[in-house]
């Protein structure tokens, strides 16, 4: 049977729930203690968490050094609940694009849009992110953060803020227009986008290279040959083929002396 130690006022002052006093040596030891329920012995048994520190009468209660390194340990890893961001590519692609002047062309063409296409294509490049996906994937990186996007980012917001820029083709034409009126080489390519929605007026049966006779729409840029910098775009109905459009595309898109040159 285990004597009771009758513990001195002193020591006792730094017993807190949670602790036990040890006497050991002749010296006093505060150690974490817990309640387990033991299924063996079908009761409570009392387990250590460990040394806090040790209790003298002049000094009183001196933290461990062990004890302290462990509070240290929680505190630097957040409870040792560790995030990781992405980082690397996400300050990588703001350098390149304000480095190019493409960042301060967004800001002025697309003024409350500019960092949501930032990050559309961050996800795009870095991830090739399905839409659904773009959430998840902004959550575990900086980019927000270094674009100073306030707010969440969630499906609905992505699928409106799309449609907004979808409507915005001046914006778009404008932001393509290059700077200089230099002669230069363009050359065109035409997509053919076949889709099964039914409320977009575009989509149209038509036909393409793979003898595809569903409903479509073409996708038609023009680029700089030199830069591969898109230059204009149409969306054309998928019943209209390129080289009917392409009269007024070239019209239209603001070229002069223009001379095309196509194959079969």
């Amino acid at each position: 049977m285990k004597t009771k130690i009758n513990h001195p006022d002193w020591a006792l002052k730094h017993k807190k729930p949670g602790t036990e006093l040890k006497l050991i040596n002749g010296r006093y030891y505060l150690y974490g203690v817990k309640s387990v329920y033991d299924k063996a012995l079908k009761r409570s048994r009392k387990v250590s968490l460990g040394i806090l520190g040790s209790i003298s009468q002049e000094k009183g209660f001196i933290p461990s050094e062990k004890a302290e390194l462990k509070k240290k340990s929680r505190n630097t890893y957040l409870d040792k609940q560790v995030m990781v961001f992405e980082y690397g590519f996400a300050k990588w692609l703001l350098d390149e694009l304000g480095g190019n002047g493409m960042l301060n062309s967004l800001k002025k063409h697309f003024p409350e849009h500019w960092q949501f296409i930032v990050f559309m294509v961050y996800c795009h490049l870095a991830f090739k992110s399905p839409l659904k996906n773009i959430p998840t994937e902004l959550e575990r990186s900086a980019i927000l953060d270094l674009l100073g996007w306030k707010g969440k980012v969630y499906d609905q917001k992505v699928s409106d803020m799309l449609f907004d820029v979808g409507q915005m083709r001046q914006s778009i034409h404008e932001f393509m227009r290059p700077l200089d009126n230099r002669r230069r080489s363009v050359m065109m390519d035409a997509t053919d986008i076949v889709l099964q929605s039914n409320s977009i007026g575009l989509a149209q049966k038509g036909y393409n290279s793979n003898m595809d006779f569903q409903p479509q729409f073409v996708l038609l840029y023009l680029y700089d040959a030199l830069s591969m910098e898109p230059l204009y775009y149409r969306l054309l109905p998928g019943n209209i083929r390129e080289v009917s459009a392409m009269y007024n595309t070239i019209k239209i898109s603001g070229m002069e002396e223009c001379m095309f040159v196509a194959d079969k």
